[in-house]
């Protein structure tokens, strides 16, 4: 087996695959296994970056595994609000009913540590930390496939 390919595995079918960038955040690839072979493409975890002028906002999507089905892409969105002085050091996931349910320290913010993720959640209309490095999921996501243990950066 060549060295550019990956192997998979899915419900005791196994097999190798080969990724390939199609563009940013999308990719396209092919998959050889036990029940045959295809192509396939999908895109990254994260959407790009967009802007919300009314809001004064950016924001990405997040696709993530579904708890019930992990075959399911469930969506909530990041927000980074470049422009406000108190919440520029963070980044905010909200559902899809637009409201924030966590938040990460990201660069702007002087706390910032590359190597070590800081989340709190909004619990009670309060910020709670978590321990460093530890991360949520949502709590609709697969919780062994939808953590978020990494963010894109912010748009300089």
């Amino acid at each position: 087996m060549p060295d550019e390919y990956g192997k998979w595995s899915f419900q005791g079918e196994s097999g190798r695959f080969l990724l390939a960038s199609d563009g940013r955040d999308k990719f396209k690839g092919s998959w050889q296994g036990s029940i045959g072979e295809g192509k396939w493409n999908g895109s990254s975890m994260y959407g790009q970056w967009q802007k919300d002028p009314d809001r004064d906002r950016i924001f990405c999507e997040y696709r993530y595994p579904a708890k019930d089905d992990p075959t399911k892409i469930n969506i909530q969105i990041m927000i980074w609000y470049s422009n406000d002085a108190k919440r520029s050091g963070y980044c905010y996931f909200a559902n899809k009913e637009n409201k924030i349910w966590g938040r990460c320290v990201c660069p702007k913010n002087p706390g910032y540590n590359p190597g070590v993720m800081q989340w709190s959640k909004l619990m009670d209309d309060n910020w709670s930390d978590l321990p460093k490095g530890d991360c949520p999921a949502p709590k609709d996501g697969d919780p062994g496939r939808a953590l978020i243990d990494k963010i894109p950066d912010p748009p300089a």
